[in-house]
């Protein structure tokens, strides 16, 4: 799950997006808000075009046995190869329902089980995958932590909050689940104190960092009457916070 957080990051988050799917066989959320989709920007940045989104296909010559091939092959990274259907020997077999390796349907609780630890072992390798979040004067006394779209506001509030002479800083998130935690704890843990920036009514943000690093915010800025965030809103509610 993703959160693009200024025009740039939603170029390349899509392509990492489609990349990331096809990768680990799942699906992939982009969460792109209003703001972020309706706003025009301006820009001397020309866009690196991503390289072509690889696709994880399989072949005859991939497959020790092409006769033997079960679509939903126990793997240690839990990702069965895939062959496309009448691409050549091997036979393919899905359905939508919980299936056995060869992809009938089963209602078998072994079965069950071991697709189930089967699809939650690609989890190690797709957090590999996740990057860091974005860290602007990630050493001062006190951190601003949101996610997605609200980077722009954040980051102009902390720039209004150091020119005022205030020890502030901000981490902006973009990659979201699997949710990379050391990353995470990485970035807020030297900081005394963070407060969550977000667009919903419960921090939910704040609710996964710390149910993921035990790390809790001191407090939140919350907006959620359906408009995008000022910079002046956020300046003024930290300093009230920090008096």
């Amino acid at each position: 799950m993703f959160a693009p957080r200024n025009v740039y990051d939603a170029y390349a988050t899509t392509a990492r997006a489609f990349h990331l799917a096809d990768k680990y066989q799942v699906p992939a959320i982009i969460l792109a808000d209003q703001f972020l989709c309706d706003s025009w920007f301006t820009t001397e940045q020309s866009f690196d075009i991503p390289p072509a989104v690889k696709l994880f296909y399989a072949t005859d010559e991939d497959l020790e046995n092409p006769s033997n091939y079960r679509r939903f092959e126990v793997t240690k990274s839990g990702v069965s190869p895939r062959v496309l259907p009448c691409r050549g020997k091997a036979l393919v077999m899905v359905c939508s329902d919980e299936h056995s390796e060869d992809g009938h349907i089963t209602e078998d609780s072994t079965e069950r089980i071991k697709m189930v630890d089967k699809r939650n072992a690609k989890l190690k390798d797709m957090l590999n995958e996740m990057q860091a979040p974005e860290v602007y004067y990630g050493d001062s006394d006190v951190l601003l932590v949101g996610w997605g779209s609200t980077q722009g506001a954040i980051l102009e509030a902390v720039d209004i909050l150091r020119a005022d002479g205030s020890d502030v800083g901000a981490v902006i998130f973009g990659d979201l689940w699997p949710f990379p935690n050391q990353l995470a704890t990485e970035a807020l843990q030297k900081a005394r104190s963070f407060f969550m920036v977000e667009q919903n009514s419960g921090a939910q943000l704040g609710q996964i960092i710390q149910l993921q690093t035990g790390l809790r915010a001191a407090g939140a800025i919350l907006k959620y009457d359906g408009r995008p965030f000022f910079s002046i809103e956020i300046t003024k509610d930290i300093q009230r916070h920090l008096r």
